[in-house]
């Protein structure tokens, strides 16, 4: 296999200029008619899609500003309910226009941009560890027990996947406090995943979207709250940036390729779901498109590195169930059994969960194996509403971004209406998610003549969730992964916003050359 899978001229036999086909810039064969029409109309979808879930989002805010509003009591105690929302938001958008100005204006200056972003993303995260301890039940607990097992050398790696519980053992045994432990461990990997977001917006879009990205990712409200959360949002997020880096940085090549399976196969040890988001790296390093056999060398590669980073689990499930399978999951048949459930709506109900239990068992592979013929035997019995209940779950999904709140914010804050902690995340989390999503589709809409590979990319992402969790349980901190797809995006429109503020301030200060005829 030649070294470039989608390599340059210089790579190919020589040829007379009359056979031989004009090249792209990038050095690239043209694309057929046929595959530039079906870029456009993917082009075209992704617009119509985030502007959707754009439109859910707002609808969303809305209704959680009015709740907010509705709550009874003076207007000071609306005041005070809305003060720390508007006040941290107007420091956001102060951070922003710094950010956004010292990293345009030269080297030194996108430093102190850079400076600026990590240090907001260390500042927010060590505040709220203070502030807040986070959920211990359900996820949470399931993880910890799984790392005491790895920290008693006797790891239990049936039923969850074992990655995260492995980076918790280890850092149990530097650190003994397990909540603080915890918070130092998704701390650092959101300092890697900044970093990540850093270098792939800095590749496509230059120094001011950049850092303006990492800005974004230190004050993601959500992602941010999940900081005292044990289980392993933070880390999967870094494994799916890290692999978009490679895939739409890196260039053309096998080296990028097999780089993208290697952190997508990384990724499946976090969480079973991450197979269904190869197609969509594969398609990113396609685009814009080559010959049909570099087309498929470079699925092979990636798909051959991603298998070879999973051969100890393949190895392990051949051991233990006699198929090779590279799930990192036993509880692929008891999510598709919560998320046919129509009275909870596809979502987590512990009354489904127990009536699975009552039927098949405490064993995990026995309720997956019942709670998958139950869901078959239910979509074959009502079509029709398997189907609307697939289109509800999408709102469930996308509509809000409330993960954070509930994960960190102990119950008794939750329930207390009105109350400033509870309502303040409640608010900048809804707030910050539109905003993204708005800012990514005007990205989309500006470059939708020379899009770049991230748009396919968070495009065929956002399908492939849409679809797995039209059937498995939903539950909306499943789409952050595409979030952090779209920050670049956003930081994108970001930027050049303020690019067109700056030219418009320098050609109002210039001075005019012309005057009026003097008769």
């Amino acid at each position: 296999m030649s070294d470039e899978i989608r390599g340059s001229e210089s790579d190919r036999p020589a040829s007379t200029e009359s056979d031989r086909p004009a090249s792209t810039e990038s050095g690239r064969p043209p694309s057929t008619e046929w595959g530039e029409r079906l870029r456009r109309a993917l082009i075209w979808a992704g617009i119509a899609t985030v502007a959707l879930i754009a439109a859910l989002a707002l609808l969303h805010l809305l209704a959680d500003l009015g709740t907010v509003i509705s709550v009874r009591g003076s207007r000071w105690a609306l005041a005070g309910r809305l003060l720390p929302t508007l006040s941290l938001s107007a420091i956001g958008l102060g951070l922003v226009l710094v950010t956004g100005w010292l990293a345009a204006a030269g080297r030194r200056r996108e430093l102190l941009a850079i400076a600026i972003g990590f240090a907001t993303l260390i500042i927010i995260r060590v505040v709220i560890s203070h502030q807040l301890d986070g959920t211990m039940t359900g996820e949470p607990a399931a993880y910890d027990q799984m790392a005491e097992s790895f920290v008693a050398a006797k790891p239990d790696l049936i039923g969850r996947p074992p990655g995260y519980a492995a980076l918790l053992a280890v850092v149990y045994a530097l650190i003994h406090d397990r909540q603080l432990a915890t918070e130092a461990l998704n701390l650092l990997l959101a300092l890697l995943a900044g970093g990540a977001v850093l270098g792939l917006t800095r590749g496509l879009y230059g120094p001011r979207a950049g850092a303006l990205a990492l800005l974004g990712y230190a004050v993601w409200p959500a992602a941010a709250l999940m900081t005292v959360v044990r289980i392993p949002h933070t880390a999967f997020d870094l494994a799916i940036v890290a692999a978009a880096w490679a895939a739409v940085g890196m260039p053309a090549g096998w080296r990028g390729s097999a780089l993208t399976g290697v952190l997508l196969g990384l990724a499946q040890y976090l969480r079973p779901t991450a197979p269904i988001l190869l197609p969509a790296y594969i398609v990113a390093r396609w685009w814009p498109g080559a010959t049909w056999q570099r087309h498929v060398a470079t699925a092979t590669v990636t798909l051959l590195a991603f298998l070879a980073v999973l051969v100890p689990v393949m190895a392990y499930n051949l051991e233990r169930t006699g198929s090779p399978s590279f799930s990192t999951s036993d509880y692929g048949g008891h999510t598709f059994y919560i998320g046919t459930y129509v009275p909870s709506g596809g979502t987590y109900s512990d009354e489904a969960s127990q009536e699975l239990i009552d039927r098949a068992g405490p064993d995990p592979r026995a309720r997956s194996a019942l709670g998958t013929e139950l869901a078959i035997e239910r979509i074959k019995a009502d079509p029709l509403g398997m189907a609307a209940l697939a289109i509800r779950k999408q709102d469930t999904l996308w509509g809000t971004e409330r993960y954070g709140v509930q994960y960190a914010i102990s119950q008794r804050l939750k329930d207390q209406p009105g109350h400033p902690k509870a309502t303040t995340a409640m608010l900048l989390s809804e707030g910050f998610y539109a905003l993204v999503l708005l800012a990514a589709l005007g990205a989309m809409i500006v470059r939708r003549r020379q899009p770049d590979a991230l748009v396919p990319l968070a495009t065929l992402v956002i399908w492939a969730a849409s679809a797995t969790h039209a059937l498995l349980e939903v539950r909306d901190r499943y789409h952050a992964f595409a979030v952090i797809l779209l920050l670049p995006l956003a930081a994108y429109f970001v930027g050049w916003l303020m690019d067109g503020v700056e030219r418009r301030r320098g050609a109002d200060s210039a001075p005019s050359h012309s005057t009026d005829a003097i008769h």
